[in-house]
């Protein structure tokens, strides 16, 4: 008597643990889904931020106009960088620029976004067809601490920039 009923109640123990593993096996289902949902919806944000950041940065083409022998090398550590790179012609005098912005991936990203606007101004603000890379480089700091100094905290983000300028007329290099 005692080993039947010790069997059913180990039978009974085993159908409430196969329904407790059903349930958990579900629920693992639903969050794995969950998951899986949001990973894809990060994966098509971060992919359309790269086709953004890729639109600000200069063509080849464009560069090709003012320079017969040229490549640029841009391997992003990730999908989007705090790397990019930066041309302008005014004037017959080319201005090339490389940066590389703290932090990597979207925040790096953004704040390559900021420096990236901040040379463009620069350039506007200056307006001056003898500007010198000094000049320039001081006009983009100034406006990268005013574009980040909007917000309730420091930020300390910034970046490390090589800027020259070809004046083609004199073939000279600053």
């Amino acid at each position: 008597q005692f080993l039947l009923w010790r069997i059913k109640t180990l039978k009974n123990q085993q159908k409430e643990l196969e329904t407790i593993v059903e349930i958990r096996t579900h629920e693992l289902s639903e969050q794995v889904r969950i998951i899986d949902t949001k990973n894809i919806q990060i994966l098509d944000s971060i992919s359309y931020a790269k086709f953004l950041q890729s639109a600000i940065l200069p063509s080849i083409a464009e560069i090709t106009k003012h320079f017969s022998d040229v490549f640029v090398l841009y391997k992003p550590k990730d999908v989007v960088s705090g790397d990019f790179f930066w041309f302008q012609n005014n004037n017959n005098r080319s201005i090339v620029a490389v940066a590389d912005c703290t932090g990597h991936g979207v925040p790096g990203a953004m704040v390559s976004v900021v420096c990236s606007n901040a040379l463009n101004q620069a350039i506007r603000d200056l307006s001056s067809a003898n500007a010198t890379p000094a000049q320039i480089l001081e006009r983009t700091q100034i406006i990268v601490i005013e574009t980040f100094s909007h917000g309730h905290e420091d930020v300390s983000d910034g970046m490390d920039i090589a800027l020259c300028i070809i004046d083609h007329t004199s073939n000279e290099l600053t």
